[in-house]
């Protein structure tokens, strides 16, 4: 090495010089991860947005009609419980009778955001239309009175 190294310029330099070469320097990596981290938030927000715009409403949808179908079996069982005279037991057949529309409309908006869900979708609204024919079923045999 020749007289005047990188090592010993440094050396030389005073020490407000080497503070501004190290806060320049800690300025340059601050920079870069800076960028670094704009470029990974408008990955995720690429990402995201099509989450939102594509996948999201139609699964929505199809998590909604499976609470319909929850509350088919809910109807029904209520049917069961509640004294077939009663006003609130009279209300339930049309109870049923909405929830099921509601149901079927969330189905046909899934396949209106996402046509490639259309067989699967297919295939749930006939398990669907099973629970609500057992539910209609419970609702018919509780208003009779025929709870056993």
């Amino acid at each position: 090495m020749g007289k005047y190294s990188v090592v010993t310029q440094f050396n030389n330099l005073k020490i407000a010089t080497k503070m501004a070469a190290l806060i320049l320097f800690l300025g340059a990596i601050t920079l870069g991860v800076g960028f670094w981290s704009i470029s990974l938030v408008d990955r995720i927000d690429t990402g995201y947005r099509a989450l939102v715009t594509a996948d999201l409403p139609a699964n929505t949808d199809i998590a909604r009609a499976n609470r319909r179908a929850i509350e088919q079996v809910y109807t029904a069982s209520r049917a069961l419980a509640f004294d077939p005279q009663s006003e609130d037991a009279r209300k339930l057949p049309e109870t049923l009778t909405k929830g099921y529309g509601r149901g079927e409309k969330n189905f046909d908006d899934a396949v209106e955001s996402d046509p490639r869900l259309k067989d699967e979708v297919t295939a749930l609204k006939a398990r669907y239309a099973q629970v609500h024919r057992l539910s209609a079923q419970a609702v018919e045999l509780g208003l009779a009175g025929r709870r056993e």
